[in-house]
């Protein structure tokens, strides 16, 4: 083989793992959206029903498609790959009238069973999904000649378009208060369109006139087919949870509906590594069917590298993080789930590093050994579910399914070592297994507080922590850099920025939604901070005003920017474990900062630079400021009153801070300091300060004339609530009046801060 084929076998390889990452990542944050929307709308009870309906509908479908699907991607992509697409068109569309002639059976068979011996809150979800069958197995066929050509990019859409419209439809009946039937039928409309549209695309691909295949191809089709449809079903008990039939029997719904939540996180958190996984099958087939051998052997071990490279890193995260994260996605109802993630996590990766053994075995359409590991690890799986879970419970699920997924995996490392020469790579995943331990310790160590600052913070530091120790230990090295660079650099820019947009909203709304109905319960109770609301307001119009320079962004990697988001987060996590309100507030500006950092870049960023900064007078002061700010502005007025009096011809003695005058006392309290009316026109002057557009130093003056002005303005009330009490009595000076008269001096000092605004905007060059 060339050195060109073999570029092009991988940049083909990376094309297709890029999309195959793209619809799992969709499918990752469907997946967990509809678990959170049916664990909280079913609550642990009937969770549990509804997952061990589910384990009935997926084993269903396991003996409907068999093998079916996984040949048609070997088959296809073998003959594409010798260019015989005829040959390639013959083979889809016998594997379709296959998997038909299944379905067909299965549901027959199947309908009076479920009818006659179903319970009758499962028997109508059954025949519903029964009648489903064939959509659901045909889609898999059409999606799976459409990973044979190696048009990954095309089931992307589809896929896209299904998980929308089965969460939209599942949502809708769970709002509506509606049963396990009424989720089923909100699966099944979702699958019928998404088979409608994967057809139409899959046959595309291949021509509509093909040869009939030969004898000898449909003999070795036979022979191919029987034992990987019983692997594949084998597969199913060991990996799809079979160990809900026992709990089912020994257990409570309960029980079952932790464990199903538990394995099902652990089995999203694999999804990403399983993108590794996704393109291997066509593309080690296609290096099988050209007899590049050593290729083979080198994406093999590159891919299982991969797998702990991602995997490593995300089970350390959530196996420390899983408290607070089960809490929060869940409610407290589901928080024994956090306890059986951690060991499921690392059986659920060791799992992703068989699949890249067992897609290197069915590449070369062995047979014999996937198909012995496979029944060694099921009956083990099913002898120590039936032996432990009577006796530990749940527990006992999780160890039946962690000593089956293990054996099967050794057992598959060793057969691809002794048939293919590809070795394990286990230096390198025992490299990056340190790696996470460091991270996990590390998380472990942070996580005295479960809250959601914390959670996301934890996160972002042990993925940190992880990356410096991998590059230390060699785990991660330039090439896997470059490789990351590649994949990154595929994804349109627009799609990039709107894709990390989209994450720092949600993020940034998901930590911060408490902090602003703090706030927001601040500004309407506390006179100090009635201001608040403007804040955000004007942030957001100066950002707007903004716009122009911000056109045609690119996502831009920044360590300023990692830095700045990542001491943000540290500063809210502190301010939630002390309840500083302050602290939180303050972490905002940080977190947006770095964010858009990474969104636009460093610098384009400076375009957004007050804005953003401006976002730091929505917190409040520390409560012990107010004090300590509050008595040297009362001295001041206490002082300026006493002296400015006398002027006027009005005797005054200053006592602390009173201020004797004759037949009144008047007393220069907390409320007379001023503060209220300095903090609001520094924001003023700080806004105004921005929109002139002038010179930092006119800048400057606008927000010192600020400040002169707020406190010039107290002296005059105090001092003029003095002479109203001498000429006019105490109840002049008290009450409503004293309100108005406050309230006409403030207006009124507005006139000269106005006028010094106008006069420092003259001339706009930059001084």
């Amino acid at each position: 083989m060339s050195g060109v084929d073999t570029a092009a076998s991988r940049q083909t390889i990376v094309r297709n793992t890029f999309w195959y990452g793209v619809v799992t990542a969709i499918g990752l944050v469907a997946g967990l959206l509809m678990s959170v929307v049916l664990a909280r709308g079913l609550g642990p009870a009937r969770m549990g029903d509804y997952s061990y309906l589910l384990w009935l509908m997926r084993t269903i479908t396991a003996v409907a498609t068999l093998g079916y699907a996984l040949a048609t991607v070997r088959y296809t992509a073998e003959a594409l790959a010798q260019d015989d697409r005829p040959r390639a068109g013959a083979l889809l569309r016998l594997f379709i009238r296959l998997q038909a002639t299944t379905t067909a059976i299965v549901a027959v068979l199947l309908a009076p069973a479920v009818w006659l011996l179903a319970p009758l809150d499962f028997r109508w979800p059954l025949l519903v999904f029964l009648a489903s069958l064939f959509p659901s197995t045909l889609e898999a066929i059409y999606a799976h000649g459409a990973y044979g050509a190696q048009r990954y990019d095309l089931t992307t859409r589809v896929s896209t378009i299904k998980m929308a419209l089965q969460f939209l439809a599942t949502t809708m009946a769970v709002a509506l208060g509606g049963d396990i039937l009424s989720i089923v039928v909100a699966g099944v409309f979702g699958t019928a369109i998404s088979c409608m549209l994967q057809r139409q695309r899959a046959l595309a691909l291949y021509p509509e006139r093909s040869a009939p295949l030969p004898p000898a191809v449909l003999g070795e089709l036979r022979a191919y087919l029987l034992p990987l449809s019983i692997v594949a079903l084998l597969d199913t008990v060991v990996w799809d949870r079979s160990e809900v039939l026992f709990l089912r029997l020994y257990a409570t719904s309960e029980q079952i509906a932790f464990y199903s939540v538990a394995f099902g996180l652990a089995s999203r958190a694999a999804v990403l590594p399983q993108v590794v996984v996704g393109a291997l099958l066509p593309a080690l087939a296609a290096l099988h069917g050209r007899g590049d051998q050593a290729e083979f052997r080198h994406v093999y071990r590159e891919a299982i590298r991969g797998v702990a490279l991602i995997g490593a890193p995300m089970a350390a995260v959530l196996a420390a993080v899983a408290p607070g994260l089960v809490t929060l996605l869940y409610g407290e109802e589901y928080r024994s789930v956090a306890l059986l993630l951690a060991p499921l996590l690392i059986v659920s990766l060791v799992g992703v590093m068989r699949q890249v053994a067992w897609s290197a075995l069915r590449a070369v359409g062995d047979r014999r050994w996937a198909l012995h590991s496979t029944w060694i690890s099921a009956v083990l799986n099913v002898a120590s579910a039936a032996l432990l879970i009577p006796w530990l419970g749940v527990w006992g699920a999780v160890i039946a399914n962690a000593c089956a997924q293990l054996l099967a995996s050794v057992l598959s490392f060793l057969a691809v070592a002794y048939r293919h020469g590809s070795t394990f790579p286990m230096l390198a995943v025992l490299r990056t297994a340190a790696a996470g331990l460091i991270a996990f310790a590390t998380v472990s160590a942070m996580m005295t507080n479960h809250g959601p600052a914390h959670v996301v913070t934890a996160g972002a530091v042990s993925l940190a922590v992880f990356v410096a120790a991998a590059m230390t230990l060699g785990a991660l090295t330039p090439g896997d850099w470059d490789l990351i660079v590649g994949l990154v650099r595929r994804v349109p820019a627009w799609l990039r920025v709107v894709s990390f947009a989209t994450i720092v909203v949600l993020v940034v709304a998901g930590l911060y939604g408490p902090v602003l109905s703090d706030l927001i319960g601040v500004w309407t109770t506390n006179p100090y901070y009635s201001y608040g609301f403007v804040v955000p307001l004007f942030s957001a119009w100066a950002s707007w005003d903004a716009r122009d320079s911000l056109r045609g962004v690119r996502p831009a990697w920044s360590w300023l920017g990692l830095g700045l988001a990542g001491a943000g987060l540290a500063l809210l996590a502190t301010g939630d474990a002390t309840g500083s309100l302050t602290m939180r507030a303050l972490s905002l500006p940080a977190v947006l900062a770095g964010a858009l950092m990474l969104v636009i870049g460093p610098g384009r960023f400076t375009a957004l630079l007050f804005p953003v900064l401006f976002l730091a007078f929505m917190a409040p002061l520390p409560a012990d400021l107010i004090p300590a700010m509050s008595h040297p502005l009362q001295g001041l007025a206490a002082w300026f009153t006493a002296h400015a009096l006398p002027v006027v011809g009005i005797p005054a003695a200053l006592d602390g801070f009173s201020v004797r005058i004759p037949g009144y006392v008047l007393d220069v309290n907390e409320s007379c300091n001023g503060l209220r009316f300095l903090l609001a026109m520094i924001v003023i002057g700080a806004a105004l300060a921005w929109s002139t557009r002038t010179g930092s130093l006119r800048r400057f003056g606008i927000v010192a004339l600020a400040v002169v002005v707020a406190l010039v303005a107290n002296l005059i009330r105090v001092a003029g609530t003095g002479f109203i009490a001498y000429h006019y009595g105490a109840a002049a000076a008290s009450g409503a009046a004293h309100v108005v008269w406050g309230k006409v001096v403030y207006l009124t000092m507005l006139v000269p801060f106005a006028l010094g605004v106008i006069a420092l905007r003259r001339g706009r060059r930059a001084v």
